[in-house]
């Protein structure tokens, strides 16, 4: 049976669809779940086969979804990892997630924004944290100096194109094809040359949400303006030397912070983009989207007939509150620091798990 593999695009329903194939007949996604990204790695030591628990069966589609594929600064690197799957699994059929790269930019950017709120520029775990180097950009800095918002919609494609065949490429199309997944369900798994299945005909199909992003992250740095939590009519100082992150991804406190640091923690956040209105979305469509998403209509209309027409659709505004901050939280962690034993060594950082929606694709 063929492999599936899908490189991305990243914030384009990628996370849906692989958990509506996790879910059905004849197909099977790696053991250790989504994005194993198995070839991003040079010397990875398992055999590829190892990374589905039954290895590659009859009958059944082995596929993977890594959206860390098109993650790459340069387009060398993203050819890299497609050439790197062309040797291992040659007649593999690529799946490629798209969404109208403008808004796939501002859901890219948001969720971006959440990690290096709590980490720093760049870093993703807390064990990398460095908040010295915070994430200092507006939407507009960030798709003109990040190729990840960028997308490179034409490039990409022609890329598969030539190592794969058009053939061999399929395109979920995220404003289409969610809502009408038994379609594109029914289309996959007779290219694949799997029977027909009537399991999204009987069962819901997920909402397509925002991804869990209820509000721009906020820093609250003791010991500058910034350093008040006024919530509920309940008002929390942070002490000098400390600083608050409110997040989506769960509230933080950071302690043993210079005032450089929070100087710079808090002229970042002035950088960050919560309003997405028209002028601006239309100007960054123009400079920066435009010339990409018209060659990629020409290049992908004529393999996929029924692909949106993303050179007229309209623009989405959306605009982002900041996240709501966890006061009860923040006494806590400061309680906790206060009453730690004498001699214990203070602790970079205290941290309580998200318990709001995570970001997903």
């Amino acid at each position: 049976m063929p492999n599936l593999v899908c490189p991305g695009f990243a914030k384009s329903g990628t996370t849906l669809l692989h958990g509506l194939l996790d879910a059905s007949p004849d197909f099977e996604g790696p053991w250790c779940g989504k994005e194993r990204s198995w070839f991003r790695l040079t010397n990875e030591p398992l055999p590829y086969e190892e990374v589905f628990a039954n290895g590659f069966q009859d009958g059944v589609v082995s596929f993977e979804f890594s959206p860390t594929y098109l993650a790459g600064r340069t387009r060398l690197a993203r050819r890299q990892i497609a050439e790197r799957i062309k040797a291992e699994i040659p007649d593999a059929h690529i799946v490629l997630a798209i969404r109208h790269p403008l808004h796939r930019a501002v859901s890219h950017y948001l969720h971006q924004l959440q990690r290096a709120a709590l980490f720093g520029n760049g870093r993703w775990i807390r064990k990398s944290r460095n908040l010295t180097d915070p994430y200092a950009k507006s939407f507009e800095w960030a798709v003109a100096s990040e190729p990840a918002l960028l997308g490179d919609y034409a490039a990409t494609v022609e890329m598969y194109f030539e190592l794969f065949g058009p053939e061999k490429c399929v395109f979920f199309f995220l404003e289409e094809d969610a809502k009408n997944f038994v379609d594109f369900y029914d289309q996959l798994r007779a290219r694949l040359g799997l029977d027909p299945d009537a399991t999204w005909r009987e069962r819901p199909i997920p909402r397509v949400g925002d991804g869990g992003v209820l509000g721009v992250p906020r820093y609250f740095v003791g010991g500058t303006e910034t350093d008040t939590i006024t919530t509920d009519g309940k008002s929390l100082r942070v002490p000098a030397g400390s600083v608050y992150i409110a997040s989506d991804l769960g509230d933080d406190m950071v302690h043993r912070v210079d005032p450089l640091t929070g100087r710079a923690l808090n002229r970042a956040q002035e950088l960050w983009t919560s309003s997405f209105d028209l002028e601006l979305l239309e100007k960054v469509y123009e400079t920066d989207f435009r010339d990409d998403l018209l060659a990629f209509d020409q290049l992908v209309r004529p393999h996929s007939p029924h692909m949106p027409n993303y050179l007229d659709m309209a623009l989405k505004t959306k605009s982002f509150d900041p996240t709501e901050p966890n006061i009860e939280f923040v006494h806590e962690a400061l309680e906790a620091r206060r009453s730690r034993p004498a001699g214990r060594p203070d602790t970079a950082n205290q941290s309580k798990p998200a318990t709001k929606p995570a970001l997903a694709d």
